[in-house]
């Protein structure tokens, strides 16, 4: 009796260090897909954040003087912009389809940067300042009183192993002072 007794307590001990071995494999499975994922996101979150910035939102203003309207609509979602030389408009507008939030940026309608298959947490992303780079709410009369923008990228990923709802973020915030836009004040027209 005490040998079946000690046959089913190994097997017991067995299939307990079994379950062990095979959890931890699963959980460094999991930890080693949520940091690839993660890295992931560092680097598409900075590629994001150049190209909104150095393509995009560096040159608004350039070349524009104090009766050009440089800044045509913005909210929290939002910018639009006219460029003085070379002539055009550009739109940067956060689109939620299903549920996910991505980045288009339009020049003159056509469509230049897409940040799909990435995804962001929110679709509020602009934070609008004045000339003491304090917080703004833009509308139709203030738009000249803008000169610069906060944003706030945060991109998602799905997770492993943690369920349905729970999400890779990498948070990502950067400043643009429109330079064109403080400069433009000082242009004469000829």
């Amino acid at each position: 009796m005490s040998a079946i007794i000690d046959i089913i307590g190994s097997r017991i001990a067995g299939t307990v260090i079994l379950l062990v071995i095979i959890s931890s494999i699963f959980a460094a499975n999991n930890t080693n897909y949520n940091v690839k994922t993660l890295l992931r996101l560092n680097t598409t979150a900075n590629q994001v954040a150049e190209v909104i910035d150095m393509a995009f939102l560096e040159p608004i203003g350039q070349n524009a003087t104090a009766s050009d309207n440089v800044i045509v609509s913005a909210n929290n979602k939002e910018i639009i912009v006219k460029n003085v030389k070379p002539d055009g408009t550009i739109v940067i507008k956060m689109n939620t389809i299903s549920g996910n939030h991505f980045l288009t940026i339009h020049r003159n309608g056509v469509e230049e940067y897409n940040t799909t298959p990435f995804y962001f947490e929110s679709p509020e992303i602009f934070t609008f300042l004045d000339k003491n780079n304090t917080a703004i709410v833009p509308n139709s009369s203030n738009y000249e009183d803008i000169y610069g923008v906060r944003v706030d990228i945060v991109l998602i990923a799905p997770s492993m192993g943690k369920g349905d709802n729970h999400n890779v973020r990498y948070p990502l915030t950067f400043w643009r002072n429109f330079k064109g836009v403080y400069l433009k004040d000082g242009i004469e027209e000829v």
